[in-house]
């Protein structure tokens, strides 16, 4: 990296589900993205106060220790935090529908869906 040069604004991607998660994140980093990987809201927590320049939260809604609703609280009651794109991925429709996020993608969702909702909600 250039002397000076802003660092890329990565996808924080939380998903509790191993495989799901390395093959997001692979796919991810295939297309240029910087990725974090968490596998709970408590991890996410951390890079998102830990100083980490985030361009999109890719979450998963139901996952142990800390979900992705109590994620979003916390981001959503944190100035710093609250302007940073999330898009949504569960399994359980009608918790995904009351979800006043920027966009929800229902599982099983494609790589193809997964990416355009990226491209379309990233702030690098």
């Amino acid at each position: 990296m250039v002397r000076g040069a802003k660092r890329q604004a990565a996808v924080l991607l939380v998903e509790d589900d191993d495989d799901i998660r390395e093959i997001l994140g692979t796919v991810l980093r295939e297309e240029g993205y910087r990725v974090l990987e968490a596998g709970n809201g408590r991890e996410a927590l951390g890079f998102l106060r830990g100083g980490e320049r985030i361009g999109l939260i890719l979450l998963d809604l139901l996952m142990p220790v800390m979900n992705g609703w109590e994620l979003l609280a916390e981001q959503q009651a944190d100035e710093g935090l609250r302007g940073i794109p999330v898009v949504t991925m569960t399994a359980g429709g009608e918790a995904a529908r009351a979800s006043p996020q920027t966009e929800c993608l229902m599982k099983p969702i494609s790589l193809d869906r997964v990416l355009d909702a990226v491209r379309r909600n990233y702030r690098g």
